[in-house]
């Protein structure tokens, strides 16, 4: 690991480099490790503090932060001014993308909430889907928000994709030979869904829409199948993340 991040340089980390990403606490810096990350910095406001909170969380990274971790004392205020989880954060190198293609992808289409979509990366990472699209998005897949939210679970994922609008994304999953699966209320049940039909090893994509607006007329019109969350009468809707975890853990339900 680099060490060449000292104080005030971390707040310049994207300068000639955007390869590097910022993860704020402790849950995105184990995250990250325990999924192979490259780190150039690791760092604390108060280093005892930061391992006793490691021994107690996180006692399988204790031996590689007493080896890497560096003390900035209040500099960490200026890194993360909100302090929600700034006892520790790191600098690592942004994972790159397999490009190998296996198994389910779930697509977000204009994910409007950051803090929303860092759930939807914990979601996917718990049930082990390892392929995200995104399009239409206001904020980049690595903002350190995105991170923080996801709890540094990008790492597990071996590929994000990252498309301007849903017409880019289609042309993607086209090439790729991936059949289409929309959740929309008009959909049906996916409690009807026969063993073997959805399977989250299968080249099948998911797509969400957001809670607000829904899916674009545009990927309705695209999906092979409309399929819809079994709801209490009365409940209009559920958030993104919500959404996403209900239908992926109905499907292949042991």
């Amino acid at each position: 690991m680099c060490s060449l991040f000292k104080g005030e340089d971390i707040l310049n980390y994207k300068k000639g480099n955007n390869s590097l990403v910022l993860l704020e606490g402790l849950h995105a810096v184990k995250h990250a490790y325990r999924f192979g990350s490259e780190f150039e910095q690791v760092f604390c406001g108060d280093r005892k503090d930061t391992l006793d909170l490691a021994k107690k969380h996180a006692p399988d990274i204790l031996d590689f932060l007493e080896e890497n971790l560096i003390e900035i004392g209040d500099k960490i205020k200026q890194i993360f001014p909100k302090n929600l989880h700034g006892e520790i954060g790191a600098l690592a190198k942004k994972k790159e993308n397999l490009n190998d293609l296996r198994g389910a992808i779930v697509y977000l289409e204009n994910p409007n909430s950051i803090n929303n979509f860092g759930a939807v990366v914990r979601v996917l990472a718990a049930r082990g889907v390892k392929n995200l699209i995104v399009s239409g998005a206001k904020f980049s897949a690595w903002h350190k928000d995105a991170l923080r939210t996801g709890a540094g679970l990008h790492f597990a994922l071996d590929n994000i994709f990252e498309f301007e609008n849903t017409k880019e994304a289609l042309i993607f999953l086209k090439k790729a030979n991936y059949k289409i699966y929309a959740l929309d209320p008009s959909g049906t049940s996916l409690k009807s869904n026969k063993p073997g039909l959805l399977d989250l090893e299968s080249d099948i994509c998911l797509v969400f829409g957001t809670e607000s607006e829904g899916l674009s007329k545009k990927l309705k019109e695209a999906a092979g199948s409309l399929l819809r969350i079994p709801m209490q009468k009365g409940v209009s809707s559920m958030n993104l993340a919500t959404s996403v975890a209900a239908t992926l853990y109905m499907i292949n339900e042991k």
